[in-house]
């Protein structure tokens, strides 16, 4: 009895170190959090010793007359030639240990005073296609070269072949600690994105390889997976992550092309195939136009990105086809089995035409913070709505059970009586 009873008194006061440790865990998050927000900072933060270098330049065409250029800006030059650009770099170098400038698919070639100082150009290492991929491209300069006329030339086949992006001076240094200051924030929630999506991937896989359980969430799960890789292939500090940047910009269009593959079978199962014939044309489309794109990218008879419109058709019809079979369910009230998961939906439809629009209007601006909000906050509510499901399908079977049980004790007892 005593032994019962101390058993006991130690079960609530590890109960109770459960709660307190929570309570304290929470405390240091909250305590960082705040302090971090609220106390003076404490931080040198990065020094600037960089800036933008856009004024001066002129467009030095093929029969030697000067233009002046505005910079950042595009400029209406054929797809396939040159664009010679210059400028005459200042007399006070002091601080000063590289230029910058962001190759737009371009192959690059810096010349000062008339010297090859650096080129980019990925014929060498890039498995196919004819453009160079998106890069900073930096040239090593000293107060030597103070005064120097400084010339970059540009090539490519794609309609970037006449877009001059900002042009940076200073120290290397600080630009990428500016660079992760400014973007940092972004790049983390994305590698969230991957790690929530990829955990949900496995735990799907192994619901299904174990409890022989087909699980829907697995098509979300590489839907966000997919936009994970997308967005965060596209931080601006990429390439002092990834050795080949050619390889991850063909992975971003891979990805594009299917991004809305999975989420489409992901509502199709959730709409129990009501719709399945208008899902089954997007599969096809989006199919067709993966094939045709990746083969013609790989026989270098049309550049990926000479072909985004037709990616951007592919979302585009995914996301109607999302948006309105959802709408019907609203109107004819078949979501309230999905409520939560049609109403993020929704949203990441309607972001992600905001993402198409943007890019048009802006090709350079870097988007991708709130979407990735949005997509965290979808795949937690799908999670809890599949949790929900797991367990009231497993309390019906307990039900079914216990009914079955108790018919088989009450036919046991009729027997015993009729006997």
């Amino acid at each position: 009895m005593k032994s019962g009873k101390c058993d006991s008194i130690v079960t609530k006061i590890i109960d109770l170190m459960r709660v307190v440790f929570f309570i304290m865990a929470s405390f240091i998050v909250i305590f960082f959090a705040v302090g971090q927000i609220v106390c003076p900072d404490e931080s040198d933060g990065v020094k600037e010793s960089f800036g933008t270098y856009n004024n001066g330049w002129v467009w030095v065409k093929e029969d030697g007359t000067s233009v002046p250029l505005t910079i950042p800006g595009d400029n209406d030059v054929e797809p396939g030639t040159y664009m010679n650009i210059q400028n005459v770099l200042p007399e006070d170098m002091e601080g000063i240990s590289m230029l910058c400038i962001q190759a737009m698919w371009q192959d690059i070639e810096v010349y000062v005073d008339g010297e090859l100082r650096t080129s980019y150009n990925t014929d060498d290492t890039r498995l196919f296609g004819e453009n160079s991929a998106i890069k900073y491209v930096f040239v090593d300069i000293d107060e030597k070269d103070a005064g120097k006329t400084i010339n970059i030339k540009t090539w490519s086949t794609t309609v970037y072949s006449g877009t001059i992006r900002k042009i940076y001076i200073g120290d290397e240094m600080s630009f990428w600690l500016d660079s992760l200051e400014r973007y940092g924030f972004k790049a983390f929630l994305e590698i969230v994105l991957m790690v929530i999506s990829v955990t949900c991937i496995i735990i799907c896989t192994a619901i299904r390889i174990f409890n022989k359980r087909k699980v829907s969430l697995i098509y979300l799960a590489w839907g966000i997976f997919l936009c994970a890789m997308w967005l965060f292939s596209e931080v601006h500090f990429r390439q002092l992550i990834f050795s080949n940047v050619s390889v991850l910009s063909s992975v971003t269009f891979f990805a594009m092309m299917l991004i809305h593959f999975p989420f489409m079978l992901y509502v199709n199962d959730l709409q129990n195939g009501r719709y399945k014939l208008a899902y089954a044309i997007g599969f096809i489309y989006t199919t067709i136009v993966t094939v045709t794109l990746t083969i013609l990218q790989v026989l270098s008879i049309l550049d990926f990105r000479n072909s985004i419109s037709f990616m951007h058709s592919s979302i585009i019809i995914g996301g109607i086809i999302i948006l309105v079979t959802v709408i019907i369910d609203i109107v004819h009230k078949y979501t309230k089995d999905y409520k939560a998961v049609s109403v993020g939906f929704m949203g990441i439809t309607i972001g992600a035409f905001m993402e198409t629009i943007i890019f048009y209007f802006d090709p350079g601006m870097t988007v991708g913070t709130y979407i990735s909000i949005a997509l965290i906050f979808l795949l937690v509510m799908a999670a809890i709505k599949t949790v929900q499901d797991y367990l009231s399908t497993e309390k019906e079977k307990q039900h079914a059970l216990l009914a079955n049980e108790a018919k088989a004790q009450f036919l046991a007892n009729m027997s015993h009586e009729i006997r």
